[in-house]
């Protein structure tokens, strides 16, 4: 059978046809007449189907395949799987299907159910979709989904997320992935974008960050104001006593009016503490 028959067949017999199988005839059709399958069901019937059926259709279907299917019906398979079920799929087959998804579909699965789908991505995997999907992800995710994803999915979504949408994000969320990350991560961030993450995180949430993070944050934004006694920058925000040679400004207060004005901005520094 092809399209022209699944099409006339209907949804319902469809399903019943579906719910008949398991991953063995699943894998025997092939993705292709599994499409065309999913293709001419609808929610209802995935819905009666439920996550391990589902998940069986899915993980023998390819980029092609999702890429006919669209946003809509992709969307209402993975509105009927579970944290399991996306477990079993992989990165590459949850990357195929969000890929393919827009904004619309995002906000109607929710944050949680995204949570479950990022969480088994990689950073490969969050690059290839862009920061234009990455930024729709972070944008329905709520800040505790954001610290669900782990380590790697969070890196990926920190990377690549749009320098453009970080204020449309909000500052809770974008605190979460600068103070979610390593701090090493940090080097590794474009320097534009970082002052924009910057410039939208709430002054008393980078004053909270710990002394090593902030400092990376604003070595790696390209500012450098306190310096110790024999010139040299400080960066890791060490407490006087805790340094061979206590910090101060540099001597010339031409000079700090320098670094001020070849900072991005005077208003940062106050945002990192600096007064």
């Amino acid at each position: 059978m092809g399209d022209s028959e699944f099409k006339e067949l209907g949804g319902d017999k469809l399903r019943g046809m579906a719910m008949n199988m398991g991953d063995e005839q699943f894998k025997e059709l092939g993705g292709d007449k599994l499409r065309g399958m999913a293709m001419n069901m609808g929610d209802a019937q995935f819905t009666e189907l439920g996550g391990d059926k589902l998940r069986g259709m899915v993980g023998n279907m390819g980029d092609s395949e999702f890429k006919e299917l669209g946003g809509d019906k992709l969307r209402g398979m993975a509105m009927n799987m579970g944290d399991a079920q996306f477990t079993e799929l992989g990165g590459d087959k949850l990357r195929g299907m969000v890929g393919n998804m827009g904004d619309a579909q995002f906000t109607e699965l929710g944050g949680d159910k995204l949570k479950g789908m990022v969480k088994e991505m990689n950073q490969e995997h969050l690059k290839s979709l862009g920061g234009e999907k990455v930024s729709g992800l972070a944008t329905t995710m709520t800040t505790e989904n954001l610290k669900a994803v782990g380590d790697e999915a969070l890196t990926g979504i920190t990377k690549h997320v749009s320098a453009e949408k970080v204020r449309g994000i909000g500052s809770e969320k974008i605190d979460a992935m600068i103070t979610g990350i390593k701090i090493e991560t940090i080097t590794e961030l474009n320097a534009e974008k970082l002052s924009k993450m910057l410039d939208v995180i709430e002054p008393t949430k980078i004053s909270r960050m710990e002394p090593e993070r902030k400092g990376e944050v604003l070595k790696s934004t390209g500012a450098t104001l306190l310096k110790s006694a024999d010139g040299e920058p400080i960066t890791t925000w060490q407490k006087a006593a805790d340094t061979k040679t206590p910090p101060k400004f540099a001597e010339a207060s031409s000079d700090i009016e320098q670094q001020k004005k070849s900072a991005v901005n005077v208003n940062r520094f106050q945002r990192l503490g600096i007064k």
